[in-house]
Parts: C-alpha cells; sequence; structure tokens
C-alpha cells in the first residue's frame, strides 16, 4: 500500500515513513520482522525491535530497541544460528507500506511522532518472540501513534495485537 500526498518535486519538504518486513528465520519463516524507516530530506532513520539488548553494532539504543542497527532495508538472516552482527546473510527487506507528504499531511504527523517518540515505548525492556512485546508490537505502536493514518500490520505479524498498556501496567 503507498500513498504519495505530495508533490515530489519538492523532496526536500517531503517526509517519508515506510514499513519492512522480512520473513523470520527458519522455523519461524512463517510470520515476520518488522521495522520502521522514517525519511527527511534524504535522511533516514530506522526504528527496529532485536531479541538482542545491548548490541554494539547500533549507536542508539534503549532495551531492545534499535536506531539504525542495521544499514537501510536490511532485516533477519535466513538462519537462526547466523551471527547477529554480520551483515551478511541478511534479507533485504520488502516494503509492506509507504507514506509520503509534505508538513501538512498525515505521512508528517506520523514522521514527527515517530522522531520524536520512538524510544518511548513503555515496553522497551520487555521481549517474548511469540506472544509480544516483539518486533511487530513495536512497529503496530509506532504506526497507532496517528491513528488516523490508518495503518496496520498483517495478521501474520506474530505479536502485533499485543495490548501495550494492558502489558506496561503488569
Amino acid at each position: 500500500m503507498f500513498y504519495n500526498t505530495a508533490n515530489m518535486n519538492n523532496v526536500k519538504n517531503l517526509h517519508t515513513v515506510s514499513v519492512y518486513t522480512t520473513p523470520m528465520s527458519f522455523p519461524l519463516n512463517f510470520s515476520v520482522h518488522s521495522w520502521v524507516e522514517i525519511v527527511k530530506n534524504k535522511v533516514i532513520e530506522r526504528y527496529d525491535f532485536w531479541a538482542y539488548p545491548g548490541l554494539k553494532t547500533a549507536a542508539d539504543n534503549h532495551g531492545y530497541l534499535y536506531k539504525n542497527i542495521f544499514p537501510d532495508h536490511l532485516g533477519t538472516t535466513f538462519s537462526p544460528f547466523a551471527d547477529i552482527h554480520a551483515l551478511q546473510g541478511r534479507q533485504v527487506g520488502t516494503i509492506l507500506f509507504e507514506i509520503s507528504g509534505d508538513e501538512n499531511s498525515i505521512a508528517y504527523k506520523l514522521y514527527a511522532k515517530i522522531h520524536t517518540q520512538a524510544f518511548l515505548y513503555p515496553l522497551y525492556d520487555t521481549y517474548n518472540m511469540i506472544f509480544g512485546s516483539n518486533c511487530n508490537t513495536y512497529t503496530q505502536w509506532l504506526l497507532h501513534l496517528v491513528p488516523e493514518a490508518g495503518l496496520s500490520l498483517p495478521w501474520y505479524a506474530w505479536g502485533k495485537g499485543v495490548n501495550v498498556k494492558a502489558l506496561e501496567s503488569t
């Protein structure tokens, strides 16, 4: 799903939010790993939630949350036994949806919320691959920062339906 509400000639004022997925590593490849990339003035920021807290590959992390953990568009590995730090063998993400627009758009509103609130995720220190909080819980939480955008992960994104507010209070 692609939304473009901006004049593409005015790239300087264009804000883009993209949701990427890759299949999880075998044997969980029936589900996906998701993350969000936001772009302004051709500068990409990637926000991701990984099962390994404190990885040295990322400059910015908070618990399981990472900013720019891997180069743009690289996701999971094919094998669960691969070195988590390695870039080789990583799958290139597929764009699930992308929304773009200028300062008067839903895309800008979502971009701004993600840019300022990505590290405010209340379950930053909680991880459960199957039942959440996981990458899909986090991505869905980011998308719900602007409910009027109407963006939601697909049914096979395990963990997307976790009630973050309910878990936050336990």
